[in-house]
């Protein structure tokens, strides 16, 4: 590329396109702004054959600004890969993309105030969208994998950044249409019979790469997608179909989907396709990465999409079952849910899919190791702007409608639902991560036999309304939390919320697996809930979960049960444990409807909550309840033991069943304290409630 670079739309290149009379000469256009002409996609990069920029002053890449991306940018027939290549085996090194216009098999449009967003449309901002073609439209291609510098990347990927330019009307959105099918679970390419042609393989959309599988010695290093850069994928699920009616209650409905989240692609009723939209990559494969070949990847675009959303990578495994490591990953971009998961809406044609599956880093993550990877997402949203955006997303009765922010389920920090994965010193900064059901500060759900999460912290607040945890929303079979910190605010919004927890919303060893036999052990292991300050950032804290629970002209409100400061609902083979390593100290900020305690909503009669450390177990903060049950430690105990604690907060407040330690103790069998003392002095304030309540048990 010369010293001047590449300016699409500069009017020094001319393009000689197919005319509509297709016995006519072709016709001569020079791309603008206005009437695009799309980049003719590279179709390959040989496996030795590098692209580079040249350089000023031996460090300033020389860009390629304007580049228009669209469906004719590929053949109809066999045109699978969009980007300024399609596919490199190669070298790209030395790129920068800045303003890029790319729209695959769609276009942008504008959003008239008081128009309403078409249903199959994906909205952008708050007056444009983008709206898909029909698949028998003559710019539609049969497009697997969409990024800016390639479609698919086997090779070598060094020191790219995609941007935008300085001036107010200066932008580079990369959004694009990709259909799957149930039989979308390829996690390899797969070939004819002769080997010569690719009959099926994984599909993405990304800022940078729509479908990464680096082999052998390629490197992936110094990527960045800057921020004010859009990226938009709106996925299409060609096996939707007509929900059945279905006796199961919602909760055994939940249950069930979070097992078929954490089941193996090829089982029956698995929700994992091979398609993802992220902000670098759409998906990711590293199993055939070589050691230490991946580095300085940082995403701070904002990504959305359907389903299988990330800001560095939409879909992020490893094919082999090997647990790549990869260690600093970045996200400082808004990832967020395009739509609602809408799969349990018996009598109309659903996907099953989409609505699912958003984070920080990955939307899904199967079979890696993440180390040191930090993520901040919504860290600009004010507390004011958060209250009209919650409460324009209420209807009349409570529930949540499309218009509320909480929207997509297993939302997480850093990665939507993991299998098999391990996270060790990685964080979610300050900021709000917002999404439905199976919401969590660092992982919206995980399961897995080898699955630690070692010494993970989380300060952005979490917000959803079912299934809410400042660290993970279900701690499941065979999965351990151990050393998490979670300082942010957590809460259930709107009508029929529950399950929310400091630390995780259920912990219970019968999640994430097909049946109750096959459970083992769910544990959180010295973790820490730090939501609670000074006296006077809590009471306002109290008032900030009050405000966004509230809805209607008279000021009706709803709110979570089973609330606890590190776990709502402590069930089945579920384990609270400190060792000689734990320090366990809790400040809780909790405001609930019924079951709502300082460390545990409910504790199981199959759960335990153990305090081996050497230091007592306190609790401090504001424990605030709508309804019944409610206690400092916690709010229903069916357990026949639980640890010596002391209870210092400011304020524990109910209806009925309160108590200063527990609010309604009912165990099997007898009783008995580790430590034989439970004690409480509700500091500067006092245990309210109607009625049955005790300054250390409410109701025994």
């Amino acid at each position: 590329m010369g010293a001047n670079g590449l300016n699409w739309t500069g009017g020094g290149v001319t393009v000689y396109c197919t005319a509509d009379d297709k016995d006519a000469p072709p016709v001569a256009k020079v791309p603008t702004a206005a009437d695009a002409v799309a980049w003719p996609t590279i179709p390959k990069l040989g496996e030795h054959v590098t692209l580079t920029s040249e350089t000023v002053s031996g460090t300033t890449r020389v860009p390629i600004i304007n580049l228009q991306l669209r469906s004719e940018s590929v053949a109809k027939a066999g045109g699978y890969y969009v980007g300024l290549v399609g596919e490199n085996d190669g070298t790209i090194r030395n790129i920068t993309l800045r303003d890029v216009d790319a729209a695959v098999n769609g276009e942008v449009k504008t959003l008239a105030a008081g128009e309403t967003l078409p249903d199959d449309a994906l909205k952008l901002s708050d007056t444009t969208y983008f709206a898909p073609y029909a698949a028998d439209a003559d710019g539609y291609r049969p497009v697997r994998a969409v990024g800016t510098v390639c479609g698919v990347s086997t090779g070598t990927l060094e020191n790219i950044t995609l941007t935008r330019g300085n001036t107010t009307t200066s932008k580079s959105t990369v959004a694009g249409v990709l259909h799957f099918d149930d039989a979308t679970v390829k996690t390899e390419r797969e070939f004819s019979a002769d080997g010569t042609t690719i009959t099926d393989e994984p599909r993405g959309l990304g800022g940078l790469v729509g479908v990464a599988i680096p082999q052998n010695d390629a490197q992936l290093t110094n990527l960045t997608v800057a921020a004010n850069v859009t990226v938009a994928g709106l996925l299409v699920d060609d096996s939707a179909a007509t929900v059945a009616d279905t006796t199961l209650t919602k909760q055994a409905q939940e249950k069930a989907r979070y097992a078929a989240a954490a089941a193996e692609p090829t089982d029956a009723d698995a929700l994992w396709r091979s398609v993802g939209v992220g902000g670098l990559f759409g998906t990711l494969d590293t199993a055939n990465m070589a050691a230490d070949s991946v580095g300085g990847l940082a995403n701070n675009a904002a990504v959305t999409g359907s389903g299988f959303v990330g800001g560095i990578a939409g879909n992020l495994f490893g094919a082999d079952g090997t647990a790549y490591e990869l260690a600093e990953l970045v996200n400082n971009g808004t990832v967020s849910a395009a739509q609602r998961y809408a799969g349990d809406a018996s009598g109309e044609t659903r996907s099953r899919v989409l609505g699912q599956f958003f984070g920080g880093i990955a939307g899904y993550s199967r079979n890696v190791a993440l180390v040191d990877c930090a993520s901040a997402s919504r860290s600009n949203l004010s507390e004011n702007a958060l209250k009209a955006q919650v409460r324009a997303g209420y209807n009349g009765d409570g529930s949540l409608n499309d218009a509320s922010p909480l929207k997509g389920d297993f939302v997480g920090g850093l990665v939507g639902f993991g299998k098999n994965i391990t996270m060790q010193q990685c964080s979610a900064a300050k900021g709000y991560v917002l999404g439905e059901r199976f919401v969590g500060g660092l992982a919206g759900g995980f399961t897995g036999s080898a699955l630690h999460a070692e010494n993970g912290t989380n300060a952005g607040a979490v917000f959803g309304s079912r299934y809410v945890g400042g660290i993970v929303s279900v701690n499941g079979s065979g999965s351990t939390l151990t050393a998490m910190t979670n300082s942010g605010l957590v809460a259930g919004l709107g009508a029929d919320a529950a399950y929310v927890g400091g630390v995780t919303g259920v912990n219970d060893a019968t999640w994430g697996t097909a049946s109750a036999a096959a459970a083992q052990t769910a544990t959180l292991q010295n973790c820490t809930n730090a939501m609670s300050g000074d006296n006077g950032t809590d009471s306002r804290r109290v008032k900030l979960l009050q405000d966004l629970s509230s809805y209607g002209a008279d000021g009706e409100a709803a709110y979570a049960d089973y609330v606890g400061g590190m776990v709502g609902y402590n069930g089945k083979n579920g384990a609270v444990v400190w060792d000689a390593d734990g320090t366990p100290t809790l400040g809780a900020i909790l405001y609930g409807d019924s079951f709502v305690g300082g460390l545990a909503g409910y504790n199981d009669a199959e759960a335990v909550i153990t305090n081996d450390s050497g230091t007592p177990l306190t609790l401090r903060g504001q424990i605030v309840a709508a309804g019944d049950a409610v206690g400092g430690l916690v709010g229903m105990n069916c357990a026949p033991q639980l640890p010596a604690a002391s209870v210092a907060a400011t304020r524990i407040e109910g209806v009925h069943f309160v108590g200063g330690v527990i609010g309604a103790n009912l165990p099997v069998g007898d009783f008995t304290v580790a430590g034989d003392v439970l004690q409480t002095s509700v500091t500067a304030g006092r245990v309210t409630a109607d009625g049955v309540a005790g300054g250390v048990i409410g109701y025994n």
